[in-house]
């Protein structure tokens, strides 16, 4: 049975954290090759017979990252006489594994030197999503909130969604019209509408969002 959990992550580099995903399906496929039944080492006079080579297939099964987002939360100092302090990098991390894959990634944060700290590690459920787009017209903002909550209501029947359109408002020197919205549901159901919309789903780009996660 799959889970889904949240890692809040440190680092002293935006490297660590850029690479993650990647690291993280590459260390799982190892340690899923290394945990098999492969006898790739057995004598070449084996194959063919009962216990013929049976090597492990490479597969990542259900381990899927579905949130990643990294910010500066210090920008570290220089010191005289004194250790400098180092950059901290804050990353939240939502991925969707069954139990095995867990415990790897368990063992990746811990004895892998992989740069990161686990702040925080917890199972997740419901996730909240609150956004603001971008100023434009008011007869198009009223439009796409129409739209939006119409998709959420015929496609996410467990999710919550309360939008509104705000006029004269200013964004970046730009005004107009812009729609603000809070979403809350289940996890997977909440990310998959936070993808659409920062992906400038219905033609109207997010200015900003924040997602919260709760267990």
């Amino acid at each position: 049975m799959t889970q889904i959990k949240y890692y809040d992550l440190e680092s002293k580099s935006f490297d660590e954290s850029s690479d993650l995903e990647g690291n993280l399906q590459k260390f799982l496929l190892s340690e899923n090759y290394i945990n098999g039944t492969s006898k790739c080492n057995e004598d070449d006079s084996q194959l063919g017979k009962d216990d013929e080579l049976n090597p492990t297939i490479y597969d990542s099964g259900d381990f899927e990252v579905l949130y990643k987002k990294s910010k500066t939360v210090s920008d570290g100092k220089r010191r005289w006489f004194r250790k400098d302090i180092p950059k901290r990098i804050r990353t939240e991390l939502v991925v969707k594994a069954d139990p095995k894959d867990i415990i790897a990634l368990q063992s990746y944060f811990n004895l892998y030197k992989s740069g990161l700290e686990v702040s925080e590690a917890r199972k997740v459920n419901t996730a909240n999503l609150g956004f603001i787009t971008r100023a434009c017209h008011d007869g198009v903002i009223i439009d796409y909130q129409n739209r939006i909550e119409s998709f959420i209501k015929s496609q996410f029947p467990k999710v919550t969604s309360q939008l509104s359109a705000q006029k004269d408002v200013s964004l970046d020197k730009k005004e107009g019209s812009v729609c603000t919205g809070m979403v809350y549901g289940p996890v997977l159901d909440v990310l998959k509408i936070r993808q659409i919309l920062v992906n400038g789903g219905y033609g109207i780009s997010i200015y900003e969002e924040a997602v919260s996660f709760l267990n």
